[in-house]
């Protein structure tokens, strides 16, 4: 049973990125509202959006959104991708999701996946 100050749980789900046919898998966690922050949270290697599952003992409300990179659970493998290519796909879901603001979190293999999204934010136009 979740308790009120647990976060719920939602279903893995994927998103189809418009520029091309490749699928993201996602996990979300709790829900969003103007007062809950929203995490995206980078996956070590060699896991998996699954590792939200971790952030399940949090006490305190948060929206945690875990993004399967691609090759990996629910992505499409993306042959001859770079890691210069990772923002565009992450900023596409969170314009699908309708996020305004984020938070970056990386754990190990996962971490410089979020450096890069937080360089390619803060210096628009240079990537």
């Amino acid at each position: 049973m979740v308790s009120p100050s647990q976060p719920k749980d939602t279903t893995s789900q994927t998103f189809v990125l418009p520029s091309s046919s490749r699928t993201l898998g996602y996990h979300l966690r709790g829900t969003p509202s103007p007062t809950t922050p929203t995490i995206l949270y980078f996956h070590g290697f060699p896991t998996s959006r699954l590792e939200a599952a971790l952030c399940a003992r949090v006490p305190f409300p948060l929206h945690i959104i875990v993004i399967d990179r691609p090759g990996i659970g629910l992505s499409t493998f993306q042959p001859n991708r770079r890691i210069l290519d990772w923002p565009a796909d992450v900023l596409a879901l969170i314009d699908h999701l309708n996020i305004a603001a984020f938070y970056v979190l990386g754990d190990s293999g996962g971490a410089p996946y979020a450096l890069i999204l937080i360089c390619v934010k803060e210096i628009p136009g240079r990537g």
